[in-house]
Formats: C-alpha cells, sequence, structure tokens
C-alpha cells in the first residue's frame, strides 16, 4: 500500500471467542481446527452448520458427497509408510528439510510405526517439531530434494503464474496481465509445453501434486492421473 501510496486504510480484525488452535467446536466463530475435527470424526453435523455460512457448509456438502473429501494424512498413511521404509537413508537426507542425521531416526521409526500417528510421536522432538515433520513427509511423497529446490529457486524463482479460476467481469484484467506479467501467465497446463525445461520441471512438482491427492480422495474422477491437463479453468 505505502509502495503505491494507496489511499486504502488497513484495519486490523482481533479474533473474539474462539482461540487459533481451539479444539472445541461452538455455535456461530469456531476455530478451523475444531471445524476440521468434527467433520473428520462425525461429518457434515449440526454443530458444523452452526459455525459455518450455510454458502459454505453447502458447497462442502456437495464436494463430500461427490467423493472430494474430506481428506487428511491418515488417507495416505500407507503410501507415505512405504515411500519411508522403502527409501534409503541416503535419498531421505536428499529432501528438502531434512538435516543432520534426522534421516536416520525417520528410517528407524518408519519400520517400527505402524501407523503414521505412531511414526509422528516417535519421530518428534523439541527439535524436530510435528509441523516440519509434516513438511518433510510431503517433500518425500514428491520427492523434492534440496539440490531440486535450490536449483529451481536460484535459476529461476516463481517460473509461472497459473489462473485456477476467475469471474467473467475479469476477463479484461486476465488479457492485460498476460502481457504485462514477469512471468508467463498459464490457463491451461499444456501452455507449459511451449515453455523451457526449467518451467516444466517446476510444473511437473505441480501436476504430481495433484495426481498423488486425488488418491487420497474417494471420487474415482480425482483418482485418475493428468487431471492438470484435462481439468479447465473455473470460470465464475
Amino acid at each position: 500500500l505505502k509502495k503505491t501510496h494507496s489511499s486504502i486504510t488497513p484495519l486490523t480484525i482481533p479474533r473474539i471467542r474462539s482461540a487459533y488452535s481451539s479444539q472445541k467446536i461452538q455455535k456461530g466463530i469456531s476455530s478451523a481446527t475444531s471445524i476440521r475435527r468434527e467433520i473428520l470424526a462425525d461429518g457434515m453435523t449440526g454443530r458444523v452448520a452452526d459455525a459455518l455460512p450455510g454458502a459454505v457448509f453447502d458447497l462442502l456438502s456437495e464436494a463430500f458427497a461427490r467423493g472430494m473429501g474430506p481428506v487428511d494424512h491418515h488417507a495416505m498413511e500407507d503410501l507415505i509408510l512405504g515411500i519411508l521404509r522403502r527409501s534409503s537413508r541416503e535419498e531421505i537426507a536428499a529432501w528438502m528439510d531434512v538435516e543432520e542425521g534426522l534421516e536416520n531416526r525417520i528410517k528407524e521409526f518408519a519400520h517400527k510405526a505402524a501407523g503414521l500417528d505412531d511414526f509422528l510421536s516417535q519421530v518428534k522432538t523439541r527439535r524436530y517439531v510435528l509441523t516440519r515433520l509434516q513438511r518433510i513427509l510431503v517433500h518425500g511423497l514428491l520427492n523434492l530434494t534440496k539440490q531440486a529446490f535450490r536449483e529451481m529457486n536460484s535459476e529461476t524463482g516463481p517460473a509461472y503464474l497459473r489462473i485456477l479460476a476467475f469471474s467473467e467481469k475479469a476477463a479484461p484484467l486476465l488479457k492485460r496481465l498476460g502481457m504485462t506479467a514477469r512471468v508467463p501467465v498459464l490457463t491451461k497446463a499444456a501452455h507449459v509445453n511451449k515453455l523451457d525445461d526449467k518451467v516444466r520441471r517446476m510444473f511437473a512438482y505441480d501436476c504430481l501434486a495433484t495426481d498423488l491427492y486425488g488418491l487420497a480422495t474417494g471420487s474415482q474422477e480425482l483418482r485418475q492421473g493428468d487431471r492438470d491437463y484435462t481439468q479447465s479453468v473455473s470460470i465464475l
């Protein structure tokens, strides 16, 4: 706002009633944590309806009825544990965020743990907190190594802008964005084939993430691969 000398005055809105990490769902304003826990445990209950705007509740209910969720890490725990057990210590050490011998601890408890929660509770320490371990598991799923990240980040940085949805009113803005953006603007995944190898390499991680996430859903449509190339941009 300062850089553009905007006349907009920012306003901070204090959080009320429910703490950020509160586990208890309540009518009105609830934490996202408590809402997710309720949905995963009991589905779209009346308590969830009381905690969400009506339009959001309807959209989620419709999506879940189509098998699009809900998804949490348990949906992929067999795949994750399989990758951990299959991977060598050297391969795990190469993943993003793994350092100072953490690969040994990961490898040891990947064989001892019967499930993902069990694995995380055993590997977790003061130094290696849960959120970091969860990130490492995602990096392992994608096989995102420190070297690959450094190469992509140092050589190109963000290499493209990808449009997932836009309103018809924004069509002129989208056209102007394509003319003025410093990186390619992708409205179709196929457009990436016209770009250089570095951009395609980065985009491949996006596509892999989509394909793996689809396997965690109950939707036969979403479980199919290469969905980035077959699903169109949403026009609102």
